[in-house]
């Protein structure tokens, strides 16, 4: 430490080591993801399948937005009458229906196409808000859908690192595809708007 800030100062070497910290993190994750599955994957997240079946009452209709290959649509499969899984990667899709798990997957962009979603009872939105260009517009039009949502997303004050990151520039969320990320604050103001 004390060499990098003799000959580099502290401003430069604050970004270094925060982008190699973001590096390192971030493989180590996909690494662990790769060795441990959807065990390490669901353990890595707020929800569990309890907490999810918790939010089910049997017969009712899920649907999962944002699903990828349907790891929550399937947990929601074993409660709920009818799951949808939706999505607007192809391959996701084709990969969530390999699986199985009666689950009926739909590729829909919500962005622009929200009126082909299907109406349900339950709507999950897990690390999915944070991908969205105007997730106000959406959570009013999902209103309109749904009686219940199911929100979960990456925690921005989770990191402390995280400020320091947004101050000098460097990248602060670990998806390259996120568009913003939330504070329990800034999620709140959200959901109180819509």
């Amino acid at each position: 430490k004390r060499g990098f800030l003799l000959f580099l100062g502290p401003s430069l070497t604050l970004k270094i080591f925060l982008r190699t910290h973001w590096l390192l993190r971030r493989v180590t994750y996909e690494v662990a993801g790769i060795k441990y599955g959807d065990e390490f994957q669901n353990l890595a997240l707020g929800l569990s399948e309890d907490l999810l079946t918790s939010f089910i009452v049997p017969g009712e209709t899920v649907a999962d937005l944002g699903c990828g290959a349907g790891r929550w649509a399937r947990a929601s499969a074993r409660t709920a009458s009818q799951v949808f899984g939706i999505d607007t990667n192809p391959a996701a899709i084709s990969e969530g229906e390999s699986l199985g798990g009666g689950v009926q997957y739909l590729n829909i962009d919500l962005s622009t196409n929200l009126h082909e979603m299907p109406e349900v009872d339950l709507v999950l939105m897990i690390h999915f808000l944070e991908h969205i260009e105007n997730p106000s517009e959406l959570l009013n039009g999902l209103w309109k859908k749904t009686k219940r949502i199911v929100i979960e997303v990456p925690d921005f004050e989770g990191d402390p690192l995280n400020y320091p990151r947004l101050w000098t520039g460097e990248p602060f969320y670990y998806d390259t595809d996120h568009v913003r990320e939330f504070t329990l604050t800034e999620l709140l103001s959200l959901l109180n708007e819509t």
